[in-house]
C-alpha cells in the first residue's frame, strides 16, 4: 500500500510558528531578533579581564533590562539596553556605574507564516547617557541599522541579523 501523505499543518500551525522560537542570547545587545512580540526580560553579562590587560586583570559584570512593545503585529519599539556596570579590577578601586540607553523601533518587512520566515529591518540608538567612571557616557552616540530574519523549518530555527554601526 502507498505510504501515507505527510501531515500538513493547520491553520494555527502556520499563524502561531513564531511562538516556537527563541530570543538569541549569544549578543542580546548588538543582535535583535526579527520576531515582532512583547517582552520584558533581564540581561546580566560577565566578562573576564586577563591578567596583561590594563586593568591588571579582574572582571566586568552588567546587570540590565531589556524591553520590547508590538505596537502591532508588524512595528515593534525596543528598548535593549540599560543598566548598572560594576568594574573589579584586578589593581585599583572597584567602578560602579549607569551604562548608556538604547533604543529604537523595527518592522516587519515581509512576515509570511505559510513559509515560516519573517524579515524585519529596524535601527537603533545608543545614547551616550551612562557614567565615563565605567567608560560610558562617551562620543556622540552610535545608530545601529540592522535587518534580522528567521527561517523555520518546523522547530527547527535559522536566525541571521546584519547591520551597520555609525
Amino acid at each position: 500500500s502507498p505510504a501515507p501523505a505527510p501531515k500538513q499543518p493547520t491553520l494555527d500551525e502556520v499563524a502561531n510558528w513564531k511562538d516556537g522560537t527563541l530570543n538569541p542570547v549569544l549578543d542580546p545587545i548588538a543582535f535583535e531578533d526579527a520576531i515582532i512580540r512583547s517582552e520584558i526580560r533581564p540581561v546580566m553579562g560577565y566578562q573576564h579581564m586577563a591578567d596583561d590587560f590594563a586593568t591588571q586583570g579582574g572582571d566586568l559584570q552588567v546587570y540590565g533590562i531589556q524591553a520590547r512593545w508590538a505596537v502591532t503585529d508588524r512595528l515593534a519599539l525596543i528598548f535593549s539596553k540599560g543598566g548598572y556596570n560594576v568594574v573589579n579590577p584586578g589593581a585599583g578601586p572597584d567602578l560602579v556605574g549607569w551604562g548608556d540607553l538604547q533604543f529604537g523601533a523595527k518592522y516587519a518587512l515581509i512576515d509570511k507564516p505559510e513559509d515560516e520566515f519573517i524579515l524585519t529591518g529596524g535601527v537603533l540608538l545608543s545614547v551616550p547617557t551612562g557614567e565615563e567612571e565605567v567608560f560610558q557616557g562617551r562620543g556622540d552616540g552610535i545608530w545601529n541599522i540592522f535587518f534580522a530574519s528567521v527561517k523555520g523549518f518546523g522547530k527547527f530555527h535559522l536566525l541571521s541579523n546584519v547591520g551597520v554601526m555609525v
